[in-house]
């Protein structure tokens, strides 16, 4: 008996390239093909992974200030999972289960990547602490686990109605770079080969004993730098070795020049520079070097009261504080700058696929009926997202005024203005950061989390929000759900783009997406509330939380 889980392993030759004029795109498993797609082992193999991203995306986007693309990783253990299971004498995984699995899995790294960004500010702002909230421990994580599931809702969908022209539209015109790397892990894996899923697995061995070596047994640092003198005390005896001495080439670079050269060397800083890649790693690596080997040397000169002229927030002339003060608040500028940037260099695509969206709708084309029409073309229905948009509108209406803006004068207010402002900046965002993914797999989400604190700062704060603890605490959380809803849209746009290419139900990985995106909010949430007891993001050896 045929196994029919394996019957379709021809990927179609058009599936990268423009189609000519009259040429339709057949994906790999055809519209009328009978696979099995939406079954327990997937759903438990894609809420397993789902946990396991959720604490490690987590962790590496506090540690090195980048979130990480999980679809890659994920794929590869899908894979070799599916040869696993025929070396048994089971049925392999089809390649439509590998991708609901991928959709509940992946928003693992969607929802760190919003989270990361904004609610750690929570306590390096000390906005925990009893003198200030009096916020119970258990009502701060519903706050911290809630903003991100709103977001995520958000992020979703607004996606859907433009799904049809960034994957349909525009087939072979985006080359989506992380979608076309997925893409050939799993077709590659219909044969059932476990190679891939091993290097992964060999990879992780030697991260691990790597990170043991150098956080555990302290053979080495997992820093470099020649700032020795701005280290952790249980780091800086190695490095005064390399500085030659107090009095060595490096003290003197430090303390007169203040050019201050520091570098992780831990195992996640390799990993991440080759999923990012090194044009986008070497862009990284230019902003650092100008900041730290250049404006800082350059104020370095000067005296405290002189540079006081220009920040009055800068207490010493030490590097780090100079460092701290001036060029990390032109970096934070420049981000905001790229935010508004990226809405205005989108701005015709946004007005282009809402016109696609607005025409599929008054047609009647978008929100197949379950169970009707072409199984690789059906959306959620309209009437069911407005349902979904509605209670999503008021769910987070009811957190704001109860939560967010509780006992402050013009709560009302307030709230609406918190809604109308994540909804518009949620919305105009979506198409850049799903644009920003299908063009480059790398979406601006730092640049357009910074703008969103920013821009609900400032309409809170003209709408009669307080400033102090409270007002922070609120901004915050207005902006966590659009930085969620951001990083949603632009990781969901690549399954729907896979989900093209293969044949799955754009209907079927939008669910599994928001389930996922559920359980990742409540293990990003946790896991961020565990790192701020141990080592914390504040204090003598915290998290950095770039």
């Amino acid at each position: 008996m045929p196994d029919p889980s394996r019957p379709f392993t021809r990927f179609p030759e058009n599936a990268y390239r423009e189609l000519e004029p009259g040429e339709t795109y057949v994906p790999m498993v055809p519209p009328d093909a009978t696979v099995p797609e939406l079954t327990p082992r997937m759903f438990a193999f894609g809420l397993l992974m789902n946990v396991i991203f959720s604490v490690a995306a987590t962790f590496l986007a506090l540690k090195a200030g980048q979130g990480i693309e999980t679809a890659i990783p994920i794929s590869i253990l899908a894979v070799g999972l599916s040869g696993f299971l025929v070396r048994i004498g089971q049925r392999a995984n089809s390649i439509l289960e590998n991708v609901y699995a991928l959709a509940i899995s992946t928003t693992s790294g969607y929802v760190a990547g919003g989270t990361c960004f904004t609610m750690p500010a929570i306590y390096i702002l000390r906005l925990n602490e009893t003198d200030k909230l009096d916020i119970a421990t258990m009502t701060l994580f519903f706050q911290i686990a809630l903003v991100p599931f709103f977001g995520a809702l958000l992020g979703v969908l607004f996606l859907i109605p433009f799904r049809r022209y960034f994957v349909k539209e525009m087939h072979g015109r985006l080359p989506f770079p992380e979608a076309t790397a997925t893409n050939e892990i799993l077709v590659t894996g219909t044969s059932g080969s476990t190679t891939q899923a091993l290097i992964l697995i060999y990879s992780f061995v030697l991260s691990a004993v790597y990170t043991f070596m150098a956080a555990g047994l302290k053979l080495f640092s997992d820093v470099f730098t020649t700032g020795y003198a701005t280290l952790h005390p249980a780091n800086r005896e190695a490095v005064e070795t390399l500085a030659f001495g107090a009095g060595g080439l490096f003290a003197t670079l430090t303390e007169k020049i203040k050019a201050v050269f520091a570098m992780g060397a831990g195992a996640y800083y390799v990993g991440l520079g080759f999923i990012i890649g090194l044009r986008y790693a070497s862009i990284i690596c230019a902003g650092s070097f100008l900041g730290a080997l250049v404006i800082t040397p350059l104020l370095g000169s000067l005296s405290l009261e002189q540079l006081q002229t220009i920040n009055p927030a800068i207490g010493s002339t030490s590097a780090d504080e100079i460092w701290y003060q001036v060029p990390r608040m032109i970096g934070i500028g420049a981000i905001f700058t790229a935010g508004l940037l990226s809405i205005l260099k989108m701005s015709k695509v946004i007005v282009t696929a809402l016109r696609q969206a607005l025409g599929g709708l008054l047609a009647g084309k978008a929100g197949l009926a379950s169970g009707g029409g072409d199984r690789t073309d059906e959306d959620i229905s309209y009437p069911t997202m407005l349902i979904i948009g509605v209670l999503a509108v008021i769910g987070m209406a009811v957190f704001f005024r109860t939560v967010v803006f509780a006992g402050m004068d013009h709560a009302t207010w307030l709230t609406f203005i918190s809604v109308i402002v994540a909804l518009v900046i949620a919305f105009l965002f979506t198409t850049v950061s799903a644009w920003a993914i299908a063009m480059i797999s790398v979406t601006p989400i730092s640049g357009m989390t910074v703008t969103t604190i920013i821009i609900t700062a400032v309409l809170l704060s003209a709408a009669g929000l307080p400033r102090g603890d409270r007002g922070m605490l609120a901004v915050l959380l207005v902006g966590g759900v659009v930085a969620t809803a951001l990083s949603m849209a632009g990781g969901l746009v690549t399954n729907f783009k896979l989900g093209y290419w293969l044949g799955a139900s754009p209907k079927r990985i939008t669910w599994n997406a928001i389930v996922g995106s559920l359980v990742s909010a409540v293990f990003v949430g946790g896991t961020i509330m565990i790192l701020a007891a141990n080592p914390g993001y504040t204090g003598s050896n915290p998290l950095p939380a770039p």
